[in-house]
C-alpha cells in the first residue's frame, strides 16, 4: 500500500510540475511575440490594435509559431500521460487516506489541475461507504468471537474448554479475524477514521475550488480597478479590456456553481458536527456567504438529530438508574421488591441495549457514580449512565456556533456591499439609486430569513442571546432590538413552564416532609402516599437530565429577562445620542463626515431627515 502510494503520488506529481514548466514557456513565448510585435509595430508607426503575427516579418513569425507548435503538442502528450496515470491511480489506489494525500500534492498546481483533484476527491466517498459496509459486517463477529474468548479463558481457568459447535465457532471466528489482521490496516478503518476522511476529501475540494475562485476574483478586481483609472480623466465608469473581464467573470459564476454542487455531494456524506463547523468557518473565510447559510441549515439538521437520540438515550438510561436505585434502597432495607417495577427496569435496559451506540455528544470519561444513595457493604452501587449523554456538546459549541456563524455571515455580506459602494462613490462611479435601494433591500431581505430560521429552530436562549451580540458588533440597532424581543419572550415562554410545575414541586414537598416527620417517629408513609411520592420523585429526577436552559429556576429567568431589557434600554439611549450628534455634525460641516463627503446638500437633507424619522 505504501509503495503504491509513494509511485502514484510521484508520478502524477512530477508530470503535473512538467505540465506547469512548458505551459509556462508558452506564455512566455506569447508574451515575447506580443513584445515583438509592438516593437515592430512602433518602428513602422502603426497606429490602433495589431492582431498577433500582423507587425511581424515571415521569418520570425514562423519561428515564433514553430516553437508554439511544439509547446502545445508537448501540452498534450503530458496531458494524455496525466489522465493515463490518474486513471491507474484510481483503479490501484483503494485506501481514502492515501487518494487524500495525493488530492493535497496536486494544490499548488491546482490552475491545471483542479478537476484531478475534484475527481480524486469524489471517488473517496464510495470507496469509505464500501469500508462502512465492512465495519458494520465486523462489529457483531467480533464481539461474539470476544464473547467466546472470554468464556473459553473462564474454562481454561479450571482446566476445561468449549465443546462441540461452540468450539468450532471460536475456531471459525479466530480463522476470520486471522484474515482481517493481515489485510491492508485501511480495511479495518472504524467509524470515526471513516468520517475523518470523508471530510478530509470534502475539505480539499471545496477549499481548492472556492480558492481558485478568489484568485480569479481577484484578478477581475485589479483589471477593473486599472482600468477605471486609466479613464479617470473621463467618465469614471469607463472600463477597458471589457471582454478579459467577462471571460474571468464567467470563469468566477462557474467556480460559483461548482462549489455548489461539490457542496451537496459533501454534505450527503458527513454526519460530524466538528466536520460540519470546520468547513462552514473555511468556506466563510472565503465569503462564500450564501453557501454558509445553506450548509448551517444542513448542520443544524445533523445535530439536532444527533442531540434528539442523544436526550432519547440519556433519558432511558436515567430510568434505569433510578429504577436500580430503587431496587438498591429496598434490598438494603431488607424491603420487598416491586414485580411492576422489576419488569418495566427489565423493559427499559431490553430497549436501551437494542439502541445503536450514540457517535455525538456522547462522553464516555465522565463519572457514572451516583450521588446521595446509603453505601453498602454487600451490594454494589448502580452506575448513572445517563451522565455520559448529558452533555451540552452539541447544543452550546456548534448548534451555538452554528447560529452565529449564520447571522455573522448574512451582516458582513451587507457591510462588505456598503464598503464597496463607499468606495465606488469616492471614486466617483454612480450607481441609479433604484438599483443601490433593490440591492439593500435583498441584502436585508436575506438577513430576515436568516433570523426567521434562527427563531423558527432554537429553542436555547442563549443562542438568541449569541445572535444579539453578533447583531450589536455590527451596530445593526434594529436588529438587536427584534432579537432582544424574542429573547424575552423565548425566556418568559420557559419561566410559564416552571411556575406550572410549582403545584407538582409543593406537592412533592409536602409528602417529603411528612415522610420526615413519620420517620422520626418510626413511622412510614401509607401505601398511597409513598407510591405517589415515588412517582413525584422519579419524574423530578428525569427533568434533571434535561437541557439546563429548560430547568432554570424562575428567579433565573427573572435576571435574564431584566438583564436583557436593562442592555436594550442602554443599547437605545446610546444609539440615540449616537445618532443626534452625527446627524449635528452633518448639519454643521458634511465635509468632515466619513462617506458622505462627496454628498450634495439634498442628499444630505434627505439622509438627516429619513434618519430622524427612523
Amino acid at each position: 500500500d505504501s509503495l503504491i502510494h509513494s509511485c502514484c503520488s510521484d508520478l502524477v506529481v512530477s508530470l503535473y510540475n512538467e505540465y506547469q514548466i512548458v505551459h509556462s514557456n508558452l506564455e512566455q513565448l506569447n508574451i515575447a511575440q506580443e513584445t515583438a510585435e509592438s516593437v515592430a509595430a512602433n518602428n513602422r508607426d502603426a497606429s490602433g490594435d495589431v492582431e498577433m503575427g500582423e507587425a511581424l516579418d515571415a521569418v520570425t513569425l514562423s519561428d515564433f509559431n514553430r516553437r508554439r507548435g511544439i509547446f502545445t503538442s508537448h501540452l498534450a502528450i503530458i496531458k494524455e500521460e496525466i489522465q493515463t496515470a490518474i486513471d491507474a491511480t484510481l483503479l490501484f489506489v483503494k485506501n481514502p487516506g492515501v487518494l487524500c494525500a495525493i488530492g493535497k500534492k496536486l494544490v499548488p498546481s491546482s490552475t491545471h489541475s483542479l478537476d484531478d483533484i475534484i475527481k480524486i476527491g469524489e471517488t473517496i466517498f464510495p470507496l469509505s461507504s464500501e469500508l462502512r459496509k465492512e465495519f458494520n459486517k465486523r462489529e457483531p463477529i467480533l464481539m461474539e468471537l470476544e464473547e467466546l474468548e472470554a468464556e473459553q479463558q473462564e474454562l481454561e481457568a479450571v482446566k476445561k474448554s468449549l465443546q462441540g459447535d461452540q468450539l468450532a465457532r471460536l475456531e471459525e471466528l479466530r480463522h476470520i479475524k486471522y484474515h482481517w489482521d493481515a489485510a491492508a490496516a485501511y480495511t479495518r478503518a472504524d467509524i470515526e477514521q471513516i468520517c475523518d476522511w470523508n471530510f478530509s476529501a470534502s475539505y480539499l475540494m471545496l477549499n481548492t475550488v472556492l480558492s481558485r475562485k478568489m484568485i480569479i476574483q481577484a484578478r477581475v478586481n485589479e483589471l477593473k480597478a486599472n482600468n477605471l483609472m486609466q479613464g479617470e480623466g473621463g467618465d469614471a465608469t469607463v472600463i477597458s479590456n471589457v471582454e478579459e473581464i467577462e471571460k474571468l467573470e464567467a470563469d468566477v459564476e462557474a467556480l460559483g456553481t461548482r462549489a455548489k454542487l461539490l457542496a451537496n455531494t459533501c454534505m450527503d456524506n458527513l454526519e460530524d458536527p466538528r466536520h460540519y463547523q470546520q468547513l462552514i468557518e473555511m468556506v466563510f473565510s472565503k465569503r462564500e456567504y450564501d453557501l454558509v447559510f445553506t450548509m448551517a441549515k444542513v448542520a443544524q439538521e445533523i445535530i439536532q438529530k444527533h442531540d434528539s437520540y442523544r436526550q432519547q438515550l440519556c433519558t432511558l438510561a436515567r430510568k434505569i438508574f433510578l429504577l436500580q436505585a430503587e431496587e438498591y434502597v429496598l434490598q438494603e432495607n431488607r424491603e420487598p421488591i416491586d414485580k411492576k417495577r422489576s419488569a418495566l427496569l427489565a423493559k427499559y435496559t431490553k430497549e436501551f441495549e437494542s439502541l445503536p451506540d450514540l457517535l455525538y455528544g456522547v462522553d464516555f470519561e465522565r463519572s457514572t457514580i451516583p450521588k446521595g444513595l446509603p453505601h453498602s457493604s454487600t451490594l454494589p452501587l448502580p452506575n448513572d449512565a445517563s451522565q455520559s449523554y448529558n452533555t451540552n456538546s452539541l447544543d452550546k459549541t456548534y448548534r451555538q456556533g452554528n447560529v452565529r456563524m449564520m447571522l455573522n455571515s448574512a451582516l458582513t455580506k451587507r457591510q462588505a456591499f456598503e464598503q464597496q459602494y463607499e468606495a465606488d462613490d469616492n471614486l466617483g462611479i454612480v450607481r441609479p439609486k433604484e438599483e443601490l435601494e433593490a440591492a439593500r433591500k435583498q441584502l436585508n431581505e436575506e438577513i430576515d430569513v436568516v433570523v426567521q430560521y434562527c427563531f423558527d429552530t432554537v429553542k436555547n436562549p442563549a443562542h438568541l442571546r449569541v445572535m444579539y451580540t453578533t447583531a450589536s458588533s455590527f451596530g445593526d440597532h434594529k436588529l438587536m432590538m427584534r432579537l432582544g424581543e424574542q429573547f424575552i419572550r423565548c425566556v418568559a415562554d420557559l419561566r410559564k413552564i416552571q411556575e406550572d410545575k410549582k403545584e407538582i414541586r409543593m406537592q412533592k414537598q409536602k409528602l417529603e416532609e411528612h415522610e420526615r416527620e413519620l420517620k422520626a417517629q418510626r413511622k412510614s408513609l401509607p401505601a398511597d402516599e409513598k407510591e405517589q411520592l415515588r412517582d413525584l420523585q422519579f419524574d423530578y429526577q428525569l427533568e434533571q437530565v434535561l437541557p439546563s436552559y429548560e430547568r432554570d429556576s424562575v428567579l433565573k429567568y427573572d435576571e435574564a429577562i431584566w438583564k436583557m431589557f436593562s442592555g436594550m434600554l442602554k443599547a437605545s439611549l446610546d444609539h440615540k445620542q449616537k445618532m443626534d450628534t452625527e446627524l449635528d455634525v452633518m448639519e454643521r460641516t458634511p465635509h468632515l463626515v466619513r462617506g458622505k463627503s462627496s454628498w450634495n446638500a439634498e442628499k444630505i437633507t434627505s439622509y438627516i431627515d429619513d434618519t430622524k424619522q427612523a
